[in-house]
């Protein structure tokens, strides 16, 4: 008579947890995969942890309520030039969604303490033209416009120093962005075209629409030498091509600019 083996219930379960880790992992190895960034001008060399936005949930994918997440300033940096690896190539934000880690109050782009303590827009100006005039900057490059969500979760952003063609915490914004829960204070924004929380609305990605909400603006030196262009607290030029008017949808929701000194200058 031939013996019948059988597994009991216990190897059985055992069985069946070992072959779903295995199948589990196999699924989902490139669903929560980090979001390499790179500061290739201006910031020293991360550390392997800096060097990565983790998302929320490693095991899902990126969405509203699993955002990548920004846990330090080197990381905001990149994020504002658009920077991935492999020298400055852009990171892909397109549908994207970001998020300031909890519990973070502020980022110090420049400066720290001292720039944060200043009380009018002459000192930022003073600090950034004749104090430290080797910050480091924003550097603004179309090719590389924020298009995907992002969210400060209440986060104050000092220093920041952006003179380039275009100035601001995202010098470009293109596509369906939406930049919300942030306070820009004490910073040097100065474009050649265009200023403010978001420099330039560049809409050649459709759909094309920029939404601000609880955003502030607040203390700020905001200066552009293009008069048709401009200086704004929050959005500095505004075009679409995809709009028969010529301009982009554009959000506003409970957002404060004060105490900011403006300065448009056509120089044409």
């Amino acid at each position: 008579m031939k013996t019948i083996k059988t597994l009991s219930a216990k190897k059985i379960i055992s069985f069946c947890i070992a072959m779903a880790l295995i199948f589990g992992s196999l699924f989902t190895a490139n669903v929560g995969a980090n979001l390499k960034v790179s500061a290739s001008t201006g910031v020293s060399e991360f550390t392997a942890e800096e060097n990565e936005l983790s998302l929320l949930n490693p095991t899902q994918p990126n969405s509203q309520s699993n955002p990548y997440i920004i846990a330090n300033a080197n990381q905001m940096y990149c994020l504002m030039i658009g920077n991935s690896t492999n020298g400055g190539v852009k990171i892909d934000t397109a549908g994207k969604y970001f998020k300031v880690a909890d519990g973070i109050k502020a980022f110090y782009m420049n400066g720290g303490a001292t720039v944060a303590a200043f009380t009018t827009p002459a000192q930022v100006k003073e600090y950034f033209t004749v104090t430290n005039t080797s910050a480091k900057k924003v550097w603004s490059a179309s090719s590389k416009a924020f298009k995907g969500t992002f969210d400060g979760n209440g986060v104050t952003i000092y220093g920041i120093r952006s003179d380039d063609t275009n100035a601001g915490l995202f010098p470009f914004v293109d596509g369906d962005a939406t930049i919300k829960n942030v306070t820009v204070k004490n910073s040097y924004l100065v474009g050649a075209t265009a200023a403010g929380l978001v420099a330039s609305v560049n809409g050649s990605a459709a759909p094309n629409s920029i939404t601000a909400e609880n955003c502030q603006v607040i203390n700020n030196y905001i200066s552009a030498s293009r008069g048709d262009c401009g200086a704004g607290g929050l959005f500095g030029f505004l075009y679409s091509a995809n709009a028969t008017d010529g301009y982009p949808e554009v959000h506003v929701n409970n957002c404060i600019v004060a105490g900011n000194e403006l300065i448009s200058v056509n120089t044409a």
